[in-house]
């Protein structure tokens, strides 16, 4: 363990990484530290890149609602993936995500059905057209959740 002086600012150097003496913003106060990394050879450059090991995402977990969540922050909300990866909070994201989508569609199918006269009865009379009808009402399930949980 060392201390040295970048830029005016004092670290104390432990297995290559620089931990500051005096902590200033949010990342050093919970501990972060810095590695040294060597930008230009020929002019001797160098600079310090925060230490972070980013999550891993395992899209092996995740149904269709969570790959889209997924899609639309790296699309459209890059700044909250940005933190959720900073976090460690993505993937319980995503999953707290499928799980809330899994109950909304439990609570609306069955007055859904209900209202658009998806009966044991039609089943039995008109199997096709219930088939067609059930289709029609997982779609627009799936369109309502979409649009009240994945993209906003």
């Amino acid at each position: 363990m060392r201390k040295e002086i970048l830029a005016g600012k004092e670290y104390i150097v432990e297995n290559d990484l620089y931990y500051p003496v005096n902590k200033e913003c949010i990342f050093e106060k919970m501990g972060g530290a810095y590695r040294l990394v060597e930008i230009d050879k020929e002019y001797n450059v160098e600079i310090l890149v925060p230490d972070i090991e980013f999550e891993e995402i395992d899209t092996g977990k995740l149904n269709s609602i969570g790959r889209a969540r997924l899609k639309y922050l790296q699309d459209y909300d890059n700044d909250e993936y940005l933190v959720l990866i900073a976090t460690g909070e993505l993937m319980s994201h995503l999953l707290s995500i499928q799980e809330e989508a899994e109950q909304m569609r439990e609570n609306m199918l069955p007055s859904m059905k209900k209202e658009w006269g998806l009966t044991e009865q039609l089943k039995i009379d008109n199997q096709m057209e219930w088939v067609g009808l059930m289709n029609n009402l997982e779609a627009t399930i799936k369109e309502i959740i979409l649009n009240e949980l994945v993209y906003v």
